[in-house]
């Protein structure tokens, strides 16, 4: 499954998407066979009115959008945006790998799937794979200008010089386990 988180202001670039490489029927390799996926547009709550499958359901699906219900929309609600989609995607839906994709991030999902399939199935299921960082600075406010602000983390958070290797966040995958 591939989640992209996005805005309602992202409408254009969705509808793009979806009549360009999200329409396309991607084949596995050297195989006539369709490769098995499913992508879904992950959106927060933005104050517009979003039908509800019961009064305690956390989530509204409509066609190929997940709504997050109780999830604030915005940049610095993202983090909170992601995990949530995770957290929906781990109960509600059988998958080995999980890609997160930004909506500006285009993914060949024939060549994706062929490179997730050829891994035994114990290093599939503990994926966790995308351009790694290494050794990148710790981003604090007082060094930097005010733009950088909001990615800032104060020492009392982490302490560290650099930060421990990471995918970078436009897009990454994650096995089941």
């Amino acid at each position: 499954i591939m989640t992209h988180p996005t805005s309602a202001a992202s409408r254009a670039r969705r509808t793009h998407q979806r009549a360009t490489w999200l329409s396309k029927e991607w084949r596995q390799r050297d195989r006539p066979w369709p490769v098995p996926w499913r992508y879904l547009y992950v959106m927060g709550e933005d104050g517009s009115p979003t039908p509800r499958v019961s009064p305690s359901s956390t989530t509204a699906i409509s066609g190929d959008s997940l709504r997050l219900l109780g999830t604030a929309e915005g940049y610095r609600n993202l983090v909170h945006k992601v995990v949530a989609a995770m957290r929906w995607a781990a109960t509600e839906v059988d998958f080995d790998v999980l890609l997160k994709a930004d909506d500006d991030v285009v993914v060949h999902v024939s060549s994706l799937y062929d490179w997730v399939w050829r891994l035994p199935p114990q290093r599939r299921h503990a994926l966790y794979a995308g351009y790694v960082w290494r050794g990148k600075p710790v981003v604090r406010s007082d060094k930097l200008s005010q733009s950088w602000g909001r990615w800032a983390v104060p020492y009392e958070q982490y302490g560290e010089p650099t930060y421990p290797p990471y995918a970078d966040g436009s897009a990454y995958a994650l096995g089941r386990d």
